[in-house]
């Protein structure tokens, strides 16, 4: 099975979080803690709505092509929801969780959205229906006629419609910032103490986001919950995620203080293109 991603990400320029004071005390972050970007962004909800609809446009475009999609969350059977990701914020896995579901995503809750569509394996010569490309290559793709398929392929046909490309949706310069509170000296020496504390129980990786590898495509295991749960346990004790959390929220107010404007219109649009997704959804 091959998987085409329908989503990514894009970022500008930050400035360096070197100067930005740490609260005392410093709070702790939970799932339920919000940076202040996210009042100028669709939330999980809307996104996974406007993907769902986008997904669909692209399936009802290759039909019409002559090739058959499928949709990631319309075939549980060729996944599973046992293969979903747990869906809360990184670094803030809840331990009753760990010990539960490792990293997974618990049978009954919200689970990471992959905003993908995949096609059978051997459909792989024409799944250059979704992108107007062969996979690999910058041959333009025909569809099941033959004939040349429109700029884009599918997924710019179903881009048009919405009014604009949900790859590039989310708050300028967040992955920056992001990036930027990771680079931090307080945050690369917490991380530090994450890494040694891990290794005291057994685990050695190399950065804080390496042990969610192991629920990408696996089913859970004893050994992944062992390893979640001394995560928790060591992400609390060196308060990487804290701190890298106070330096982003600073950041990011700094952003949002400099150029209000620029994030205020491209929150309306995202809007926009999510009304233009619930208008497409019960007409089809």
């Amino acid at each position: 099975m091959a998987l085409l991603l329908l989503a990514a990400g894009c970022a500008a320029p930050a400035e360096s979080g070197s100067d930005v004071p740490l609260p005392d005390p410093l709070p702790r972050v939970t799932p339920a803690s919000v940076l202040p970007f996210e009042a100028y962004t669709l939330s999980a909800d809307e996104r996974s709505e406007l993907f769902a609809v986008r997904n669909a446009l692209v399936v009802e475009c290759a039909r019409e092509h002559g090739v058959t999609l499928t949709l990631v969350h319309d075939d549980p059977v060729s996944l599973g929801h046992g293969l979903a990701m747990w869906a809360g914020r990184f670094g803030t896995l809840p331990l009753e969780q760990a010990r539960e579901h490792g990293y997974h995503a618990p049978p009954e809750g919200p689970a990471t959205q992959p905003f993908t569509v995949f096609v059978r394996e051997d459909e792989q010569p024409r799944s250059g229906v979704i992108t107007g490309e062969y996979d690999a290559s910058t041959t333009r793709a025909v569809d099941a006629a033959g004939a040349p398929l429109p700029d884009g392929g599918c997924r710019g046909v179903a881009d048009a419609r919405l009014g604009g490309d949900p790859d590039e949706l989310g708050s300028p310069s967040a992955e920056e910032i992001r990036l930027e509170a990771a680079r931090d000296p307080r945050s690369v020496e917490a991380m530090d103490d994450w890494r040694r504390c891990m290794e005291e129980r057994g685990y050695a990786f190399v950065s804080v986001d390496e042990p969610y590898d192991l629920a990408l495509g696996n089913e859970l295991t004893d050994e992944e919950r062992a390893v979640a749960v001394a995560d928790v346990q060591c992400t609390g004790s060196s308060r990487w995620r804290d701190i890298t959390f106070a330096i982003e929220t600073e950041l990011q107010e700094r952003a949002l203080r400099r150029e209000p404007d620029r994030y205020r219109e491209r929150h309306e649009h995202e809007l926009a293109m999510l009304a233009a997704a619930r208008s497409i959804a019960p007409q089809r």
